[in-house]
């Protein structure tokens, strides 16, 4: 599977309820799988994040975790990567848990923004408000599909991501 899109997770009132809900941006520093950190992590990504309680309990039977809003003002981006090792295994979400990330679900919240097209590898992938995206990232390089968002060219882009655990 390089990605899925399933229509219609969300109602537009309820992604409007999650950008409109009080969040904490935060900009995290970009870590590689060896936990190093990245002193240009600038040039790699540029965006705000806000981790929330999580909407789903499970997706496609298995565990969430991770639960976050991005939000990508003008000019921010996610250069193509793969989500970092680190990043995918439940600890990092939930203390002395040992699941592994199957798949990254990115749901859209807004389109009153240009620019900032999400992209799989190199497809730009289309975006509808409420609708899903699912795509694999689990620990393994070949399995962890390269995505990344353009920069925003004016407005700001909210989206909903999430991981489910195995």
């Amino acid at each position: 599977m390089k990605y899925k899109i399933i229509d219609n997770v969300l109602t537009k009132k309820q992604c409007e309820e999650l950008i409109n809900r009080e969040h904490k941006w935060e900009v995290t520093d970009v870590i590689s799988d060896k936990g190093v950190l990245n002193t240009e992590g600038d040039k790699i990504r540029q965006v705000k994040e806000s981790f929330i309680e999580n909407i789903f309990d499970t997706w496609d039977g298995l565990k969430v975790l991770g639960t976050k809003v991005m939000k990508y003002e003008e000019g921010d981006f996610v250069r193509g990567h793969r989500d970092r090792l680190g990043m995918l295994h439940s600890s990092c979400y939930e203390k002395d848990s040992d699941l592994y990330a199957k798949d990254l679900m990115v749901i859209p919240l807004n389109d009153d923004y240009l620019g900032g097209h999400f992209h799989v590898e190199k497809d730009v992938v289309p975006q509808k408000v409420g609708s899903l995206i699912q795509l694999a990232q689990s620990g393994k390089d070949e399995e962890r599909t390269p995505h990344g968002v353009l920069p925003v060219k004016e407005g700001t882009r909210y989206s909903l991501v999430f991981w489910n655990f195995a």
